[in-house]
């Protein structure tokens, strides 16, 4: 039997009621909800997107490519109107679990993954899984409905961590998302920050919202993770380094440090929004905060922007390193 995503009743209770804002001015279509009937076969048609493969060939529009040469999808009203992108970076270095955090980073990440398909659920939304890899990629297209909300647990249960290259998948893969939409990316960040904006640069295009999860083990953070000579194994290399932890500490939180401060600098050029999810730290709380970042960032730099849920709450995350 395929191993389910179990989900955490504090964890939904913690975001229960609340939602992204939707980019550019989407209309809510909750009261109808969301009145294309059949997914993806909408007779309305709102944006074309590029074909790539794995895509239903039905949906290719003959006319346009008769004119152009290339093969383009018609969206339906529902990925044009609404649909929030779920993505978990499932490369090896997620599989890291430190003695301080309860989860790995990546059953933390899909954890989150698989909370926010749940809201979208509930506040009866469309939504895609996506988990990738350099190595890998599992998908499940945009759709809403309970029997998605198993397949998209179903997904994230039985996904497994190898490989790398996970940015450079998620750019080939961005043209797959729908413009007008939320795009969640839930990762550790751990890459060059050129490669990562690059990624990016494309994910925000047409309009997309970006909201960067950056899941991080506690022991990452302040390399308090042995005494004197440790032993450190690459997840995604296997590379083997025997050092003093103790006597590199400062200098390893200066490279951290300027990683993220690169990696802030990217993120506030794109104006994508970085929120930190330690692996110690409630995620109830951090999804409540970072859905919270988002609607405050959006109403005070966009004034055609509409409610989609009630107010969130306003309780702050704990504080933690930028």
């Amino acid at each position: 039997m395929t191993p389910r995503l179990q989900l955490d009743s504090d964890i939904l209770n913690r975001i229960d009621g609340q939602g992204f804002l939707a980019p550019r001015g989407i209309y809510d279509l909750r009261s109808g909800p969301h009145s294309s009937a059949a997914l993806g076969m909408s007779r309305s048609f709102a944006e074309h997107r590029p074909y790539t493969a794995g895509d239903d060939v039905r949906r290719v529009d003959w006319k346009v490519y008769a004119r152009t040469d290339r093969l383009h999808l018609r969206a339906g009203e529902h990925e044009s109107a609404l649909a929030c992108h779920l993505i978990l970076d499932s490369s090896a270095s997620m599989r890291y679990q430190g003695r301080r955090g309860l989860q790995s980073k990546h059953q933390f990440a899909a954890l989150a993954i698989g909370s926010l398909a749940w809201l979208a659920h509930r506040l009866h939304d469309f939504w895609s899984v996506s988990s990738l890899s350099g190595i890998q990629s599992h998908r499940l297209p945009v759709a809403g409905g309970s029997s998605h909300l198993e397949a998209s647990l179903a997904l994230l249960g039985a996904t497994a961590c190898s490989g790398d290259g996970f940015w450079e998948h998620l750019q080939k893969e961005s043209n797959r998302f729908s413009t007008s939409a939320v795009l969640v990316i839930a990762t550790d960040c751990f890459d060059d920050v050129s490669v990562i904006r690059n990624s990016l640069t494309a994910c925000a295009t047409g309009g997309r919202n970006v909201i960067l999860l950056h899941v991080c083990d506690p022991d990452e953070l302040d390399l308090q993770t042995g005494h004197h000579a440790t032993r450190f194994t690459g997840l995604e290399t296997d590379q083997q380094i025997d050092t003093d932890c103790p006597s590199i500490r400062g200098a390893y939180r200066d490279v951290l440090r300027d990683h993220l401060k690169q990696l802030d600098t990217a993120c506030h050029t794109l104006r994508v929004q970085r929120t930190l999810l330690s692996t110690n730290a409630p995620l109830g709380d951090a999804l409540a905060f970072a859905i919270r970042q988002q609607r405050e960032r959006h109403l005070t730099s966009r004034s055609d922007l509409v409610f989609l849920t009630d107010t969130p709450d306003s309780q702050r995350l704990p504080g933690s390193l930028s």
